[in-house]
């Protein structure tokens, strides 16, 4: 059985590495679905400290509950034979190369512990129906956000 699939052992649904990932607790990074649950209480002194640091800063209250929230969007990606499910968590203001470069490394561990080679792909929506090809669109303007499902599709 696989460790660290947050309950999805199947080996059908991965959770890819990505840069959001020190942003979260540990039961958010492991978690699968859709919706990110609430942050636990572990709290590491480090972000009590930066918690702590932005409240005394005397900016209004808004920012604050902004700061203590980071913008995560949680993406199901589709295998283009539909067999894979990858789950990546990336920021709102990522780019649709940061999404590339997450997949491309868990296939690429994928691919040589399998010894097999993938080609080129291109990132989908199925409805509305869209290719997203401009790597350096953020996930935001891309409307990718808050959460959301897409495809691969061979080249």
């Amino acid at each position: 059985k696989g460790a660290g699939l947050g309950g999805a052992e199947s080996g059908k649904v991965a959770l890819v590495p990505s840069p959001a990932d020190a942003l979260l607790s540990t039961s958010q990074r492991n978690h699968v679905g859709p919706v990110l649950p609430p942050p636990s209480r572990e709290v590491s002194a480090a972000k009590l400290h930066a918690a702590n640091a932005v409240s005394m800063s005397g900016s209004s209250g808004s920012n604050d509950a902004s700061a203590s929230k980071p913008e995560i969007t949680t993406l199901q990606v589709k295998s283009e034979d539909g067999q894979q499910k990858m789950i990546v968590r990336l920021n709102y203001d990522d780019t649709i190369g940061t999404l590339h470069k997450c997949i491309n490394q868990h296939r690429s561990k994928q691919q040589a512990a399998a010894g097999t080679k993938s080609g080129a792909y291109e990132v989908r929506t199925a409805f509305p129906a869209k290719a997203y090809s401009n790597l350096s669109e953020t996930l935001r303007s891309a409307g990718l956000v808050p959460n959301a499902t897409v495809f691969l599709r061979a080249l």
